[in-house]
């Protein structure tokens, strides 16, 4: 697991052994004071590429979430006991649909774009979870 640290914030990417399946998991994740925001992305094998995912490649955007400290709305349960990302309990909620958005925006813009874009986008969810106005809906 790779991690940059940009004031209280820290920017990590998680690789996931590719799978007997061919398939593997990529975390984007910016961790800060309240918690932590991803963007998970699906590397799928050749053989299921072109099957009705897109014409992304073989990427496939699985989540954008939150991993928060405290609970977001009344109700919410923890999820995960010993999150690594908060490191400790976590009430997770995130959405397959908004990540499938944000893979084709990713993904259709040059590969030496691609990283700022990410960081940009995870701040701007960060903000728009855990406070300091603004959308988390990306264009």
């Amino acid at each position: 697991m790779e991690g940059a640290t940009v004031s209280e914030f820290t920017y990590h990417v998680k690789t996931e052994p590719e799978r007997p399946s061919g398939e593997s998991r990529i975390w984007h994740v910016l961790v800060g004071p309240k918690g932590a925001v991803q963007f998970m992305v699906l590397r799928l094998p050749a053989r299921v590429n072109g099957l009705g995912l897109g014409d992304i490649g073989p990427y496939v955007g699985a989540d954008v979430g939150y991993h928060a400290r405290e609970p977001q709305y009344d109700g919410q349960g923890i999820i995960d006991c010993k999150c690594p990302w908060v490191d400790g309990p976590c009430y997770y909620d995130g959405s397959s649909l908004r990540a499938m958005e944000w893979a084709k925006r990713l993904y259709s813009l040059p590969a030496g774009e691609q990283e700022n874009w990410l960081r940009i986008s995870l701040r701007e969810e960060y903000e728009a979870v855990f406070g300091g106005g603004g959308s988390s809906e990306r264009s």
